[in-house]
């Protein structure tokens, strides 16, 4: 576990690194012409990220009034540590098209986006569907993954449309 940290920790490094270190001038030296990117889409995919985060702590089934554990503690954490690595990968593009203003990042945040939706929303429905087939009811956790990975997935589309100027 330690050395998947380290070794995400220093792709982040490495990535953000590199986003930063581009100018924004082309081989003449001339500054290059500022595109505008839409905020509104990216701004939702962090907040796609942190419902997801969030998702991940709180309990995934109820039956009677018994709650079942999150993904986090349940089956050893397997699956709660890849939905919070996989939106932390997701919740940095977003985070560098803002700071940067680089329309490759919002585009490239927006398929990552609709991919992270279309993954979070296959964890889920895998997940409901091993609760219906036990006849338990699905909890906090299950309903707020599910509104992250649609949120994501609607964002990641409306990030990769283009700005009407």
């Amino acid at each position: 576990m330690q050395n998947e940290v380290e070794n995400i920790g220093i792709f982040v490094v490495s990535f953000l690194s590199l986003v930063f270190s581009q100018s924004n001038k082309n081989k003449r030296g001339k500054k290059m012409e500022e595109k505008q990117i839409k905020v509104w889409p990216l701004v939702g995919m962090l907040m796609a990220v942190v419902l997801t985060a969030i998702s991940v702590f709180l309990p995934i089934a109820t039956s009677g009034s018994r709650t079942y554990e999150s993904l986090i503690v349940d089956s050893g954490g397997e699956t709660g540590r890849t939905v919070l690595i996989g939106a932390i990968i997701i919740g940095i593009l977003p985070i560098a098209a803002l700071i940067t203003k680089k329309t490759l990042l919002s585009k490239l945040a927006g398929i990552l986006g609709i991919l992270g939706g279309l993954g979070l929303a296959g964890i889920q429905a895998v997940l409901y569907y091993g609760l219906v087939h036990f006849s338990i009811s699905p909890a906090a956790g299950m309903y707020l993954g599910s509104v992250g990975a649609v949120l994501g997935f609607v964002m990641g589309i409306a990030s990769l449309r283009s700005k009407k100027s």
